[in-house]
């Protein structure tokens, strides 16, 4: 599995730009979600975990980056799966970018703050190294 963190602080968009990255990949939600579950389903923006058929590879996309037990759950959960796109909050304690360090592929992406860099850099990281 290929794993790319968006590490974090609270606020800084790491959620928006994934279910931007979601809406990417899946044309709007339309075409090849395997999975989509919000923690709250009346609001689109909730956490939420996606799965989504994209060049034939399968992809997570986890947006629960603020809590720790949910981003480790999300490694093993989905370790079958081709990529994980994980929001990560980097407030823990727990270095997630040195748990995945073992994967063949991974990544970190800094995110400072809301902007759509941040979402289209992921979507070239999937892109080019699928």
């Amino acid at each position: 599995m290929k794993i790319i963190l968006l590490s974090g602080e609270s606020g800084a968009g790491k959620s928006t730009a994934l279910h931007r990255l979601f809406n990417i990949l899946s044309e709007n939600g339309t075409k090849n979600v395997i999975k989509k579950e919000f923690i709250n389903k009346k609001d689109p923006c909730s956490d939420a975990d996606y799965i989504v058929k994209y060049n034939k590879k399968e992809i997570a996309i986890v947006t629960y980056g603020d809590i720790l037990w949910k981003c480790i759950k999300s490694i093993i959960e989905y370790a079958n799966l081709d990529v994980l796109v994980l929001a990560y909050n980097n407030r823990f304690s727990i270095g997630l970018d040195k748990m995945v360090s073992k994967y063949d592929y991974h990544c970190l992406i800094k995110k400072s703050k809301p902007n759509e860099d941040d979402c289209v850099f992921v979507c070239n990281e999937i892109i080019t190294k699928l």
